[in-house]
């Protein structure tokens, strides 16, 4: 056996001046469900209940409106208020007649103007509109409502009015205001951080996403890239030698959650720029990415940073290798040239102090960047080292020109490098001698051509270039200067043509 059973509201409809009377409601059912007892359960005996008439379509209408949990109202045609449902009374605190109330004198002073001109173009060409306002609750605080209403005509196609709701949205719009005090935080943080983008990739659409930042640092027109980009679009100026990886990386991160950090280059104008990016993958209850949020950083310079502390380090250890294999030359020279064992110790020891004088011009403290000088005093004090009791085995000629700071560590690094290995493998390390003539050319530029002279063999040139070469391409470069270079079977021959105004900068 079935029965059913109800779940009934009483009370709902309360009658007011705008609805005809129609006879008293006391009741709605509002759910229904069906229960099955047991064949040895009796079922419950229902009570008689009087007869009620049935609701018709506008009563149905009424009630409706009237426990609908949202504001509504209706405005005729001139703008004014002929009725509100409950949840708007309750907001205003007025009785269903409305008496003599007014919702003009209820909006904000500040925002009156601004809304009436809104509605009063929208009741012009009886159409709809949209308006957000301030106004006083019944309680006496200022609510912001956003208002949706639309024409209702007769019909005969006469203009009524407005039939509209009301919606409370003030918390959201405090919400959403604190919101962008937040993200014009974020914003100015990542301007001043420089070079940091954000980006989010979302997986309804399968788009990425990302800010002015994140698209100038790929060189993605930043409009497009805000509305969304396929991650192709993104992979593309990737560098060709990083682009796999990066691939790999994010497709390991969408599959497994959590953090995820890639460094690779981006190709660019000049030469490619060097990224970090780093995010989040969220992963829904199946398993699957749903967002991937994070940022990116141009870490160029960081890389640059770690470049030149990888070659000074080489430069060190190359240095401290030159340094015995020039402390073994002099201790032979001083050795030939000297009479006796108290004349070699002089002058091994002259020369080791010439040598620490040198190595101040290679690596100057702050003091001595500011005492550069000229270009023969700098000279004399390199190749000091390398000369003899006998005469300079370093013959210099040439103008004595004027050093900026900058130009004379970097000539010092050149020429104490020419030196240190002529005397290792070249004339200095054979008995030969050196010639650097500097000249000034028509061309507003100087050269210096180093020639030496090894007596008695023949001289070939490495088989690689070693960490030497590089010091001399960096130094060189450094000048913006041109060089050849030529292995003759008397010597080297190295020329290098250099700007006059660089010698001269600070």
């Amino acid at each position: 056996m079935r029965y059913w059973t109800f779940v009934v509201a009483h009370d709902v409809v309360t009658a007011d001046r705008l609805i005809p009377p129609k006879p008293p409601v006391s009741g709605l059912f509002l759910q229904c469900s069906a229960a099955t007892f047991p064949s040895d359960v009796q079922a419950p005996a229902m009570p008689d209940r009087p007869h009620r008439p049935p609701i018709d379509d506008s009563d149905a209408r009424f009630i409706i409106v009237e426990a609908t949990p949202a504001m509504l109202w209706l405005g005729d045609e001139q703008g004014n208020c002929v009725y509100l449902n409950r949840e708007q009374r309750e907001f205003w605190g007025v009785r269903a007649d409305l008496g003599d109330f007014s919702w003009e004198k209820t909006l904000h002073p500040d925002d009156a103007a601004r809304l009436w001109s809104v509605q009063a173009a929208a009741m012009q060409r009886h159409s709809p509109y949209e308006a957000e306002a301030r106004y006083r609750r019944a309680d006496g605080a200022w609510r912001i409502l956003h208002t949706s209403a639309r024409p209702r005509f007769s019909a005969d196609g006469t203009f009524l009015g407005m039939v509209g709701q009301n919606r409370d949205v003030t918390e959201q719009r405090a919400a959403e205001k604190k919101l962008n005090r937040i993200a014009e935080q974020l914003n100015l943080a990542l301007d001043a951080a420089e070079g940091v983008g954000t980006w989010q990739w979302n997986a309804s659409d399968g788009l990425l996403q990302g800010d002015r930042r994140f698209s100038e640092t790929f060189g993605l027109e930043p409009d497009q890239v805000a509305k969304g980009v396929p991650f192709r679009v993104v992979l593309k100026p990737i560098h060709r030698a990083d682009r796999d990886a990066f691939a790999r990386q994010m497709k390991s991160a969408m599959a497994n959650g959590g953090v995820y950090r890639s460094e690779f280059r981006v190709n660019g104008a000049g030469a490619p720029r060097w990224l970090l990016a780093t995010g989040s993958c969220e992963l829904g209850s199946d398993g699957r990415a749903t967002q991937f949020a994070g940022v990116v950083l141009d870490i160029s310079e960081h890389k640059a940073r770690e470049a030149q502390l990888d070659l000074l380090a080489r430069e060190l250890a190359h240095r401290i290798k030159n340094i015995f294999a020039v402390l073994g030359a002099m201790a032979r020279l001083s050795a030939r040239e000297a009479s006796g064992s108290g004349d070699a110790f002089e002058s091994f020891q002259g020369r080791i102090a010439a040598m620490a004088a040198a190595y101040a011009q290679i690596i100057p403290t702050d003091e001595q960047m500011n005492k550069a000088g000229t270009m023969l005093s700098l000279l004399d004090r390199l190749f000091a080292p390398f000369n003899g009791a006998r005469g300079a085995l370093v013959a210099v000629s040439g103008p004595d020109l004027p050093l900026g700071t900058k130009t004379a560590a970097n000539l010092a690094l050149i020429f104490h490098e020419l030196a240190t290995n002529a005397a290792k493998y070249g004339a200095l390390a054979h008995a030969g001698t050196v010639r650097l003539t500097i000249e000034r050319l028509a061309e507003g530029q100087v050269s210096f051509t180093w020639e030496e002279d090894v007596p008695g063999r023949t001289v070939a040139g490495p088989a690689t270039p070693g960490f030497g070469s590089r010091v001399l391409q960096m130094a060189s470069a450094n000048l913006s200067a041109q060089v050849r270079t030529t292995w003759r079977p008397q010597g080297l021959l190295w020329k290098m043509v250099v700007p006059m105004a660089t010698l001269s900068d600070p």
